[in-house]
C-alpha cells in the first residue's frame, strides 16, 4: 500500500489600494467611436438600457448578434410575432437585434404559446412546440444600429 502526503498551502491575497481602485466602477463596452454599448455580463452578453428598461443582449467585438427569433401561432410566419419571454429564466428580459432595430417582449404580456412556425434571419420555418412568449415590439429603431464595431471593454 502506498502512502501519499499532500501539502495544502493557504495563502491570502491583499489588494493594494491602487489595484482595488481599478474596480470602483464596472468595466463598460464601447464602440469604436467611444459610445457606450453596455455593461459586460458574461462571454457575449451585455446589459443595455433601452427606453428606461434594462435588457440583456448578445454581442461580440464585431457588433450585435443578428439573432432575432420570432414565433407564430400560424404555420406561415404571419400574424402577431412573439418573442420567448425570458423573464421566467432571467432577471431581465432579452432583447434581440435583427440587423436594423432591436426587438423586445411587451412587458407583462407573457402567455403560453403553441407555435406552428418561427422566423430567424428573414426565413420562415415550420415547427411546432410550446413556449412562454410575449408579443414582440420594436424597442430601439436606430441607436444600436448606429454603434460602430469593433466593440471593446474599457
Amino acid at each position: 500500500m502506498r502512502t501519499f502526503r499532500t501539502a495544502f498551502v493557504v495563502c491570502s491575497l491583499t489588494a493594494t489600494p491602487a489595484f482595488a481602485a481599478q474596480f470602483t466602477t464596472p468595466p463598460l463596452l464601447y464602440d469604436s467611436a467611444g459610445h457606450e454599448v453596455g455593461v459586460p455580463l458574461w462571454q457575449n452578453e451585455i446589459e443595455r438600457k433601452i427606453g428606461g428598461h434594462v435588457y440583456w443582449m448578445n454581442v461580440a467585438s464585431s457588433g450585435f448578434f443578428n439573432n432575432a427569433v420570432f414565433f407564430y401561432a400560424s404555420g406561415d410566419c404571419t400574424g402577431q410575432a412573439m418573442i420567448e419571454d425570458s423573464v421566467n429564466w432571467y432577471i431581465e428580459p432579452q432583447a434581440f437585434f435583427d440587423g436594423r432595430q432591436v426587438w423586445g417582449p411587451v412587458p407583462g404580456a407573457e402567455v403560453s404559446l403553441d407555435y406552428a412556425s418561427y422566423s430567424y434571419g428573414g426565413g420562415c420555418n415550420q415547427a411546432t412546440g410550446s413556449t412562454r412568449a410575449a408579443p414582440a415590439q420594436v424597442i430601439d429603431t436606430g441607436t444600436a444600429a448606429a454603434l460602430v464595431p469593433p466593440f471593446v471593454v474599457r
